[in-house]
């Protein structure tokens, strides 16, 4: 059942309460069903203030198994039914709920449904109460009346409340009567709670009409003393969380063992249907562990896309199913109600994250100790396995133990019976500075380092066999004189002579220095889209090449990372004139991918274009680059292929090594292969065999690329085939055009497993200026925004156009697209005579007040709205027009002639 419909169905069940108390309350005055003794209508206002007080200051008795909820309406009732009528009594207690009404709607839903409940239940009530019969005198069979009468408040108020779970939440019902001995508990507390309170106001009314203005006394005493006792029981609820759920779970050497009971008895503690413990392993693949209140448990099992995007999102996170959210619409897709989870961090990785589903109706005190227990529980819950993973691998295997504290960032070292340092590990020197021939075989290093405890007091491990507890928080103080702030945990080992020894393992949580540059460096940046984007577009501009700019050559590239998150690899590419007039193009395939890559790369393009320029035969060219490399590094494999290509006479020259054939594509669609043979760089039989020598006709492309574009969909011969089939199809298209199609269609639908790049090199006499351009991104390719804008920059200049504003208006707009955009974002840019119309177009959820964006200057500090405030005073006219289905923006701005032009 969704949400709308069973508020709907709740909202009904309420209006059919309200009609039956109005109902009961109408015959009761019909056939004359009053009490016979009337208190003073003055008194009336003050009983509707106390029903009112006490449905808003409700009482929170919070545990970590069981949290429960009372109010005392039903005492402030118990005058009301002494001293008026049915109908008056109806009309007193829903007046009493009405100040709950106001507010946001699930707020007016919420008081509809409080004034509903109890007018119907103060209503059977009473009548109940006028039956039994409530006399002036103040009798023991008039007292049995009343405390009937709340009696039968209690239990109707209970009924209504299950049939309200059974229409808002049908699959979970079951779960609200699994323990009626504790709802039979709850109702007797509730109702010798009530009637206790009620009695004690009706005696006051019996001595003095006046006894009504000390009722909301006893009141705000109950609920100031429940506040408190709620507070402390929450917070021993949180230590007894923490220590139980850590116990659990740091028990057994390996604590992987320990996930089944650990989840069961957080689920339990915190009351939530479902715990699960999400982990990331090293090679970035989630799994799930979950435990629900039904007995199920799940063993590493894939994660939902809920889980997934609350360990992307690496923060503290509460979700409710009625939030307006992509998260929130994740969880309703689940058939969840809400969720709470926190990240558990290792250093600068997130490593995974404790997901609670459906708490069970935490009040405000102690929704707050139960984030702040899980966040907690969190931290605990990554240094416990942590840890647990290193000490297990010691166990396991000894021999092992050297690489171990040689690698770990923790601070990992080793005592024995005399309190003498045994083993020192090269985390330990670079978090104190003491190297370990200074420390090892002596008992005094902590002293020298001023280890001591969280509160003051000096840290002393000399006699260490005799202490039960050790500290959990070390601080010291390096050579170099900073203060480090270390979480410890020991272990008592047993060697393999018999001896015994400590093992302590310190990790330094410290703030890094590295973070804090990186946070200065980056203040300004609020969303981690616009800072990786910078990056990227550095790492960008740093290894693509200017274009040639020679007359009769129209050249394109087009390049896809195999990893969207390393926009850079293995493939690159290069040109450059030569001093002979030809033009030297050279693409490059490094084994391996990332920015590691990206610069075995550099230095195979860098050497190729040394060894060109300085004159070597272009059949000599691969092995004089080989050898030179070889010399710095005899690691590096890497196949090439260098072309030469002269633009006057259409005279073309290739030379591979160890690469797969170029094409050469005819403006008919026809296709032939140009290849020469040679041995790759870095293995044995480097160099080119032979040159294959040809001529490139006037519109004839040469396409040189890299094996990830045949080799996607695993079958080489087939992916030449397609590779020949699409260039083709696309061969009239121009050079950019055609290099970024044939990399997409090349690619569509198959797995990537390398990097792919499309080097097009087509002989034009000059390339025909096109009145449009255009580019179409996905909102993955932010990494292209700096190869938009240098592509527009020489479209403008082809037109002899230079506008700087043009350029940042164009790319305000369509990185704003790429945020909205939910597949695609185009941006559009015409030329007439000095002015440029710029549009940018998204199929994103749209914006109904975007045309009002940007219209003000947005306050200092805040990132959001600056593009359109920039766009609008920048340009002569923006408009923008936002749907369901996307937005629209297109902005005109008036550019002045180049400068060279303007000069002649």
């Amino acid at each position: 059942m969704n949400r709308r419909r069973s508020n709907a169905g709740l909202a009904l069940f309420s209006v059919l309460s309200l009609a039956a108390a109005a109902g009961i309350a109408a015959y009761a005055v019909s056939v004359d069903l009053r009490p016979s003794s009337m208190l003073p209508w003055a008194c009336l206002p003050v009983l509707v203030l106390a029903v009112a007080a006490a449905q808003a200051f409700q009482v929170d008795v919070t545990g970590p198994t069981s949290p429960a909820r009372f109010t005392l309406v039903t005492a402030t009732v118990a005058p009301l039914i002494y001293g008026y009528g049915i109908a008056t009594v109806a009309a007193a207690v829903a007046l009493g709920h009405l100040p709950g009404m106001f507010g946001g709607s699930l707020r007016r839903m919420r008081g509809l449904t409080l004034m509903a409940r109890w007018t119907f239940s103060a209503t059977v009530g009473a009548t109940v109460a006028e039956l039994l019969g409530v006399a002036t005198e103040l009798t023991p069979a008039v007292v049995a009346s009343i405390v009937l009468s709340l009696a039968v408040i209690s239990v109707v108020n209970l009924g209504w409340l299950l049939v309200e779970a059974a229409i808002t939440d049908p699959a979970s019902w079951p779960y609200a009567i699994r323990k009626p001995v504790f709802l039979a508990a709850v109702i007797a507390v509730h109702w010798v709670v009530n009637s206790l309170f009620g009695l004690l106001f009706v005696f006051a009314l019996a001595g003095s009409p006046l006894g009504v203005l000390l009722v909301p006394v006893p009141l705000l005493l109950i609920f100031v003393t429940a506040r408190l006792y709620t507070d402390a029981y929450a917070d021993r609820g949180r230590v007894e969380t923490l220590s139980e759920a850590s116990r659990i779970l740091s028990e057994p050497v390996d604590p992987m063992t320990a996930i089944r009971p650990f989840l069961e008895e957080i689920r339990e503690r915190f009351g939530a249907r479902t715990a699960a413990l999400v982990m990331v392993s090293e090679d970035h693949r989630p799994s799930a562990f979950r435990w629900s209140a039904d007995g199920t448990y799940e063993d590493e099992v894939p994660v939902n896309p809920l889980e997934r995007r609350l360990v992307k999102s690496g923060v503290l996170t509460r979700v409710s199913a009625s939030d307006n959210s992509a998260l929130a619409r994740l969880l309703r897709e689940d058939g969840r109600r809400s969720c709470v989870a926190a990240p558990m961090q290792l250093g600068t990785r997130i490593v995974g994250v404790i997901v609670l589903y459906d708490l069970q109706g935490p009040t405000p005190s102690a929704e707050r100790y139960q984030v702040s227990v899980l966040e907690t529980l969190a931290r605990q819950t990554v240094h416990t396995l942590s840890r647990g993973w290193a000490i297990s691998k010691v166990v396991q295997n000894e021999r092992s133990l050297a690489e171990i504290l040689r690698s770990t960032s923790d601070g990992i070292f080793t005592l024995d019976a005399s309190g003498a340092i045994t083993t020192w590990n090269p985390a330990c020197e670079r978090i104190s500075g003491l190297p370990v021939a200074e420390v090892r075989g002596r008992r005094d290093a902590l002293a020298r380092l001023r280890a001591r405890t969280a509160s003051g007091r000096p840290v002393d491990l000399l006699n260490w066999r005799e202490v039960d507890e050790f500290p959990r928080e070390m601080l010291l103080t390096a050579t170099n004189g900073e203060q480090r702030q270390l979480a410890c945990s020991f272990t008592r080992a047993e060697n393999s002579d018999g001896t015994r020894s400590l093992v302590v393992i310190a990790r330094d949580i410290t703030p890094a220095t590295e973070f804090h540059e990186l946070s200065e460096q980056f203040k300004k940046l609020v969303e981690m889209q616009s800072a990786q984007r910078l990056v990227v577009d550095h790492l960008q501009q740093a290894v693509a090449p200017e274009p040639p700019g020679m007359e009769g050559v129209d050249i394109a590239v087009a390049y896809v990372a195999s990893d969207p998150t390393a926009p850079t690899g293995g493939d690159l590419f290069d040109w450059h004139e030569l001093p002979t007039g030809e033009l030297h193009v050279a693409v490059v395939d490094v084994l391996g991918h990332g920015v590691t890559a990206t610069r075995d790369a550099l230095s195979v393009i860098h050497t190729l274009r040394h060894v060109a320029v300085e004159g070597t035969p272009l059949d000599e060219v691969v092995a004089r680059a080989d050898m030179l490399l070889g010399a710095q590094d005899s690691e590096l494999v890497a196949t090439v292929v260098v072309a030469r290509y002269h633009p006057c006479t259409g005279e073309l020259r290739v030379a591979s090594g160890g690469h797969p054939p170029a094409l050469i594509v005819a403006p008919d669609g026809g296709v032939r292969q140009v290849a020469g043979s040679g041995g790759a760089i870095g293995w044995p039989g480097v160099g080119s065999h032979d040159i294959a020598v040809t001529r490139l006709e006037e519109g004839e492309s040469l396409i040189l690329y890299t094996d990830g574009l045949v080799e996607a969909r695993r079958d080489i011969i087939a992916g030449m085939e397609q590779l020949e089939l699409i260039a083709g199809e696309i061969a009239r298209l121009p050079a950019q055009e055609l290099s970024d199609t044939l990399v997409q269609r090349s690619l569509e639908g198959a797995e990537r497993h390398d990097d792919a790049l499309a080097l097009v090199v087509r002989r034009a006499s000059k390339p025909a200026l096109a009145p449009s351009a255009r580019w179409e991104l996905t909102p993955q390719a932010t990494y292209l925004l700096s190869r938009v804008r240098r592509e527009m920059r020489e479209w403008m200049s082809a037109h002899e156009i230079v506008s700087e504003d043009a350029l940042l208006v164009a790319d305000e707009l369509l990185a704003n697209a790429l945020d909205a955009a939910r597949t695609r974002a185009v941006l559009a840019v015409e030329v007439s005579g000095r002015t440029l119309t710029i549009e940018a177009t998204d199929d994103g959820r749209g914006d109904p007040h975007l045309d009002e964006h940007g219209r003000t200057r947005p306050p200092d500090g805040r990132e959001h709205g600056r593009g359109l405030y920039i766009v609008r005073r920048l340009s002569r006219e923006v408009r923008a027009l936002s749907t369901a289905d996307g937005s629209v923006v297109r902005a005109q701005v008036v550019a002045g002639p180049r400068a060279d032009a303007s000069l002649g």
